[in-house]
């Protein structure tokens, strides 16, 4: 049976993120070139705050983590919330700066940077909070902030989370009339760490408004700590049709009824430990999550059942992301097969056998037709024209070689002097694993580079396992340039669209915005260059720029806030 995997459409979007971080990178480099003002002196850590000396003729600082660009303050503290190296320059009105680091041997090294070997944990609950009630349906709550943290606040009314704003207000107007609204508010890291939350009265029965809300006992705001959906399954029936279940939540909980969204859409709501899904469309693969809700309001932790690339924990999200990325490299069909199809425009199997030959010229031009039977019931036809180049059109119908069997048309185009174009028309390829091709590959060799360009090359790999709910499927559409020279480091360039085990079955966009530079030798070290994954709006951004060859920097990007890791290349992470 013809395997044939899903075309996959190409996504390409810009990351503002990653071009505001080379530009600040950049701008760490120019600041050298500028440096007008003295060093920042008197830096020290006291386990929760960096402080440091007032530079006179200053109007601010900017604030670097392991000479990474974090943040710029007017005050002469800053709160990191990430261990490291922290080095503070200072500049003024006219563009002078400070120096980042002082290189000369002669010179004593600045004083502007300490090390952070640990950080406070703890996020400071938001001060002075009040609120208004306007009306039997509307209020506000405000409060200051505490810290120069980069924060934001999330904002709840009897534990049903309303909202979040990196402001110092928010605006309700969904109290419940005629009743208590317990308001909280609780101030969010970048990184996902909470304060203790913050709560209010906001009490709709009062006899004249608007009003002031009342204080309350923080300890007895609703948390919510109910069960999550247990041991949640899906059992698919159709193409359109399938059921979730899942364990019920222990009595103490209350829980009235489960919500049940699906790519984030909410399809309904079940009182009971089952769901019927008959919306379904054929052939897709969907990300469902389960929240269950008590009686009064209070929302339980999500279950997920297919989860997206980027859920979990975002270090073995990073691994895992980056190690199938090197897998579309590993496993390029075009790399494991194409050398073969190109070998046999030149011979073809000894036990093929010859049915015909027919030469024709048209304009002086001479094409050859032979037909083989290649096996079983299977023939292959080959048409090769000579002009500036040889030109081969081979058409195989389950034809046997040595290497696979081969269904499908592919075109062969060389010079014989180091070019080499193949045209790949719905191939396929049965081994061990089934692979299926289409598009275009582009070879140019000569004694001091080469350069490989796949223009919207389609791929597929299936693996097949004993078991079919084992099987392993990797496929990408590639648009990508790799460029080797024998007087330098390797390069490459690339937008594939990747979808696979790994990524769940969901189409994960992977670009560079710069080349990637290999370290020249290496078996795949990058020492530069920016590679983004990308799936709606979550991203991995990897970065080879390090100053270690052996090292790469990623940055991972979700609704919970960004996070980093420093790595080495290893055999897991190969890129092309």
């Amino acid at each position: 049976m013809a395997f044939r995997l899903k075309r996959i459409s190409l996504v390409r979007r810009a990351s503002s993120r990653l071009a505001v971080g080379l530009l600040l990178l950049a701008s760490a480099t120019l600041q050298a070139q500028a440096d007008a003002l003295p060093p920042v002196t008197g830096v020290t850590f006291d386990g929760t705050t960096v402080t440091w000396d007032a530079l006179a003729g200053a109007t601010g600082y900017n604030v670097y983590r392991d000479f990474r660009y974090q943040t710029t303050v007017l005050a002469t503290a800053y709160v990191p919330e990430r261990t490291g190296e922290i080095r503070i320059t200072a500049f003024d009105d006219d563009g002078n700066f400070s120096p980042l680091q002082i290189i000369e041997d002669d010179v004593v090294p600045t004083t502007n940077f300490v090390d952070v070997g640990s950080v406070d944990a703890g996020v400071s609950e938001p001060e002075n909070v009040f609120g208004i009630v306007y009306s039997d349906n509307a209020g506000e709550i405000f409060w200051d902030r505490v810290t120069s943290r980069s924060l934001q606040y999330s904002v709840s009314n009897n534990g049903v989370v309303l909202g979040t704003t990196d402001g110092t207000s928010f605006f309700i107007n969904s109290l419940l009339s005629d009743a208590e609204n317990r308001v909280s508010v609780v101030a969010v890291s970048s990184t996902g760490l909470e304060s203790e939350p913050v709560s209010l009265l906001f009490d709709t029965r009062a006899s004249e408004l608007p009003a002031a809300a009342t204080e309350t006992d923080s300890a007895t705001a609703p948390i919510a700590g109910i069960t999550p959906p247990q041991n949640p399954v899906l059992d698919i029936y159709s193409q359109t049709a399938a059921e979730l279940f899942w364990d019920r939540a222990p009595a103490a909980d209350q829980v009235a009824f489960t919500e049940v969204f699906r790519d984030d859409v909410l399809l309904g709501t079940s009182p009971g430990t089952s769901f019927f899904d008959d919306t379904r469309e054929p052939f897709t693969r969907y990300r469902y999550v389960l929240i269950a809700v008590s009686t009064n309001g209070e929302r339980s932790a999500r279950s997920i059942i297919n989860p997206d690339p980027f859920d979990g924990s975002n270090e073995t999200v990073v691994l895992d992301l980056l190690a199938g990325i090197s897998d579309v490299a590993t496993k390029n069909a075009h790399v494991l097969w194409g050398p073969v199809v190109s070998s046999l425009a030149d011979e073809v199997p000894e036990d093929w056998t010859l049915v015909s030959t027919e030469s024709s010229t048209v304009d002086g031009t001479v094409s050859t037709t032979r037909i083989y039977d290649c096996g079983r019931s299977g023939s292959a036809t080959l048409v090769s024209t000579l002009a500036d180049r040889l030109t081969t059109d081979m058409s195989f119908a389950d034809c046997d070689t040595p290497q696979a069997q081969y269904y499908g048309d592919v075109q062969v185009v060389s010079d014989g002097r180091g070019f080499e174009s193949i045209t790949y028309q719905q191939l396929e390829a049965y081994y061990e694993d089934i692979a299926y091709l289409e598009g275009n590959v582009t070879t140019s060799t000569d004694e001091d580079s080469r350069r490989v360009v796949y223009t919207n090359f389609d791929y597929g790999i299936e693996t097949l396992m004993e078991d079919p709910d084992d099987d392993e499927y990797l496929s990408a559409t590639m648009n990508q340039t790799v460029d080797a020279v024998a007087a330098g480091p390797d390069t490459f360039t690339t937008s594939l669209t990747v979808n696979a085990s790994w990524t769940e079955g969901r189409n994960l966009a992977v670009t560079t915005e710069s080349v990637f530079s290999r370290a020249e030798g290496s078996a795949g070290n990058y020492t530069s260059g920016a590679l983004i994954a990308e799936f709606g709006d979550e991203n991995l951004t990897l970065s080879a720029d390090t100053g270690n060859e052996a090292t790469w920097f990623a940055q991972i990007s979700t609704s919970e806030g960004d996070e980093s890791f420093v790595g080495n290349w290893s055999d897991l992470i190969r890129l092309p």
